[in-house]
């Protein structure tokens, strides 16, 4: 349906209309509205990339050619309370400034490397913080728009997209190697937290010094962190988001830092 705006041009009510179907032999026959791998996705109307987003920033670098417009098309996970999960990178992007100030980095700017990604929400909005970004994440459908993002930016930071889970970017042959060069490492799992082979690959990551951890299941947390503690790193502070007032539902966000880094 269209509406008239006051300038007399012609203004959809809808960003955009999609359509999804399970393949003919879609198995195994479970519950799941889609299929993530097999499915198939059509645009009906609107552009192809989905709703723009863009965060706001603190005062001192509100600059746009270092932020990114992220693009959700339906097929990628979206935060439900985009403007708080804002609030949250702004804290990441000030922790991370402060620390990009220490001698280690004049030499060597930090590579960051982001677990549970998505369409790289959180790593994107960082990436002028860094010489390097990779991005990773299980869904094959966020790597169109993490690239179609990284077009809005200005930075001269390589930037990279391994359409992966964690477990296996720990793990793989390949795909390790990243880990082991990694400076800096964000995850932000889903409410189940991190499975028990990542937790010992962060653990025994050989040039990692700080570890930023979203976390959207609190007992969960709690686990890893006890985990990540016996491992190596030590927290340095955490604070707790309520991205859905009325629920019992909070974000926590914890940095961490590997104990021989501790000053």
């Amino acid at each position: 349906r269209k509406k008239s705006t006051s300038d007399g041009t012609k203004d959809s009510l809808l960003q955009s209309l999609w359509v999804h179907s399970h393949p003919h032999d879609f198995s195994p026959h479970n519950n799941s509205i889609y299929a993530i791998q097999g499915g198939r996705w059509e645009t009906i109307f609107g552009p192809s990339c989905g709703a723009q987003e863009q965060f706001a920033r603190t005062d001192k670098d509100d600059n746009d050619s270092i932020r990114p417009t992220l693009y959700f098309p339906p097929n990628v996970f979206r935060q439900g309370n985009i403007d708080a999960f804002g609030k949250i990178i702004q804290q990441i992007r000030a922790f991370l400034q402060t620390e990009l100030q220490q001698k280690v980095y004049q030499q060597t700017p930090p590579l960051l490397l982001e677990l549970y990604g998505g369409v790289g929400t959180i790593g994107l909005n960082l990436a002028d913080l860094c010489h390097q970004l990779i991005c990773s994440d299980e869904n094959p459908h966020n790597r169109a728009a993490f690239e179609k993002s990284v077009q809005s930016l200005s930075s001269s930071t390589k930037c990279r997209y391994i359409p992966k889970n964690a477990t296996d970017m720990v793990t793989g042959a390949h795909e390790q190697e990243w880990l082991h060069q990694a400076d800096w490492i964000v995850v932000d799992p889903p409410r189940k937290g991190l499975e028990p082979v990542v937790c010992q690959a962060l653990c025994a990551a050989p040039k990692a010094r700080v570890l930023v951890y979203v976390s959207c299941g609190f007992s969960a947390f709690v686990r890893d962190y006890q985990q990540l503690t016996q491992g190596g790193w030590e927290l340095v502070e955490a604070s707790g988001h309520v991205l859905f007032p009325g629920s019992d539902a909070i974000e926590t966000l914890a940095f961490f830092r590997f104990h021989q880094d501790i000053a």
